[in-house]
């Protein structure tokens, strides 16, 4: 594969009909997607991408790429951002060969705060809608008490929601709220299962498989909207499945508020007796108290360990995101321009203004 990268199993297929992959940067993305890939769904690829050789021989994937090998010698970025910006930019050709290509939807696990996930993540989301997939990132931040890798992380969410059509964040500080007592290594576990569900549960859905499936281009239309999309995930009683949705929307790990969203990517999930009309009550619930006019896309399956639990895991888009990013700065401004080649060069005296 050259000097940039290196590819281990996996490859472009020539199926027909939906096809989507699932992208993990850095070490907490390719950590999200080795636990996606051992559930092992039909359909979806798997494709980890890091700086740091050793962590890759670890992850199960489809394919893994090593980037930025003659920068690094794969020894990772160091919590360098520039570092694993500059590691995926000499990678492009590779990237561009693996992600996105032929793909519908391109799901991008990154955590955010470290050099190759916060560097590397906006030029893999640049490439993959280039090659004509619609991206939906899942970014997740850093605690608060952790106060260099939190700015570092805002900066590049920034960088992030630029290139990606969508971008999901999960906070940290967050998930204290929810994993309550649970032991560190728990807590993170839950929520690299939490990103496999979503991607699991819109994966199978537009594959057409489950009770209700959901349709390929109203999913694709509604990440296209763009901004953020708070996550909001819970479970009730299927005596009262309004409740479900009503503690989803109550969800602590969501960044942004549901009240102001245009429309959400909705799946409900119970045992072996879930009926339409219960899952047509979540979707009334959400029309009548989300914004005017929303657009509410509803898939559903069955899942026997559920018993009479229904469970409800949404993206809701058109929102703005709660977290404080740092302003857009000047020399975010020419990064970006630099990174879409509307400048050769990030020197500021490279900028010609007009009279």
């Amino acid at each position: 594969m050259g000097s940039t990268g290196q590819g281990w199993g996996g490859s472009q297929d020539g199926k027909t009909g939906t096809k989507i992959q699932c992208v993990g940067i850095g070490g907490a993305g390719s950590n999200s997607v080795h636990r996606i890939s051992e559930q092992q769904i039909d359909g979806l690829e798997c494709i980890a991408v890091n700086t740091d050789c050793m962590h890759l021989a670890f992850v199960d994937a489809n394919a893994k790429l090593l980037i930025g090998r003659g920068i690094t010698r794969g020894f990772g970025a160091r919590g360098c951002v520039e570092t694993g910006r500059s590691c995926a930019e000499e990678a492009v050709d590779v990237l561009s060969e693996y992600i996105g290509k032929g793909v519908d939807i391109v799901f991008l696990s990154v955590g955010l705060g470290g050099g190759t996930g916060t560097g590397a993540a906006p030029v893999v989301a640049r490439i993959a809608r280039k090659n004509g997939a619609k991206v939906l990132a899942i970014a997740t931040l850093p605690f608060s008490v952790e106060s260099i890798r939190r700015e570092r992380a805002k900066e590049g969410l920034l960088h992030l929601n630029r290139e990606a059509d969508t971008v999901v964040v999960l906070d940290n500080d967050h998930l204290l709220e929810v994993a309550g007592d649970l032991p560190i290594d728990a807590a993170f576990s839950l929520i690299d299962n939490l990103i496999a569900s979503v991607v699991r549960n819109i994966a199978e859905a537009t594959m057409d498989r489950g009770l209700v499936p959901i349709d390929l281009d109203s999913v694709t239309s509604m990440i296209s909207s763009g901004g953020y999309g708070p996550l909001a995930f819970g479970e009730g009683h299927r005596k009262a499945p309004v409740s479900a949705v009503k503690a989803a929307l109550r969800s602590t790990l969501a960044a942004g508020r549901w009240e102001g969203a245009d429309g959400a990517i909705v799946h409900v999930s119970g045992g072996w007796d879930l009926t339409h009309e219960e899952v047509h009550a979540i979707r009334d619930y959400l029309v009548a108290n989300l914004k005017d006019a929303p657009n509410v896309v509803l898939g559903a399956n069955v899942d026997p360990s559920l018993g009479n639990i229904i469970r409800v895991t949404s993206i809701l888009v058109g929102v703005n995101s709660t977290v404080d990013v740092p302003p857009d700065t000047v020399a975010s401004q020419i990064d970006h321009a630099f990174t879409t080649g509307e400048l050769t060069s990030r020197d500021p005296m490279s900028i010609t203004r007009d009279a």
